[in-house]
C-alpha cells in the first residue's frame, strides 16, 4: 500500500486533475482513504484542507469567516485593542499570501490592508492570523503522519 501525502488531497475535488495517464487499475490511494484522514481532524481543518490542498475556491468565504472567528477569540488579538473591522483585511491578506505561497513587500501589504504605511503593529496582526492557518496546516500534516504510522503498523502485523 502507498503512503499518503499532501498531494493526495487533490482527490477531494469533484474532478481531480490527473498528473499522469492511468493504467486502468485501482489507485494506490483512494478518495475514501483521504476522507478517513479528514475524519481525525477538526471541522475548520477539513475546510482548510479542501481550500488549500484540494484548491476548492468555493470554500474561500467560509475560510475567511472561520479564520475571523478564530482570530477574534485569540488572546493575543484581544490584547490589541483594535476595532474588529480592520481584522478582515489581515485575514484576507493572510489567505492571499497562503494561497500564493509567497510573501509580499511592505508596500504590497499596506495596499492590501488599505493603509498608507505598513508598520510593526501590522506585522503583529498578520502573524496572529498566519498562526491560525499554520495550526490547521500542522493538524493536517500530523493526521497524515498518524495515518501513515497506523498503515505501517498494520503492514508489519500482516507480514
Amino acid at each position: 500500500m502507498a503512503r499518503l501525502s499532501l498531494e493526495h488531497f487533490k482527490l477531494l475535488t469533484a474532478r481531480s486533475p490527473s498528473l499522469e495517464l492511468g493504467t486502468g487499475g485501482t489507485p494506490d490511494i483512494t478518495f475514501q482513504e483521504v476522507s478517513d484522514v479528514l475524519a481525525f481532524v477538526s471541522d475548520p481543518c477539513r475546510i482548510y484542507a479542501r481550500w488549500h490542498y484540494a484548491m476548492d475556491r468555493d470554500y474561500r468565504q467560509t475560510m475567511s469567516e472561520i479564520l475571523m472567528v478564530k482570530v477574534l477569540a485569540d488572546d493575543q488579538a484581544r490584547e490589541i485593542a483594535d476595532h474588529w473591522a480592520p481584522w478582515w483585511h489581515y485575514v484576507e491578506l493572510a489567505l492571499l499570501m497562503h494561497q500564493r505561497l509567497t510573501d509580499l513587500t511592505k508596500k504590497q501589504k499596506a495596499i492590501e490592508v488599505r493603509k498608507r504605511w505598513w508598520r510593526k503593529g501590522d506585522d503583529r496582526k498578520l502573524r496572529i492570523v498566519q498562526l491560525a492557518l499554520d495550526e490547521w496546516d500542522y493538524e493536517i500534516r500530523r493526521a497524515i503522519a498518524d495515518w501513515n504510522y497506523r498503515l505501517s503498523i498494520a503492514q508489519a502485523d500482516g507480514l
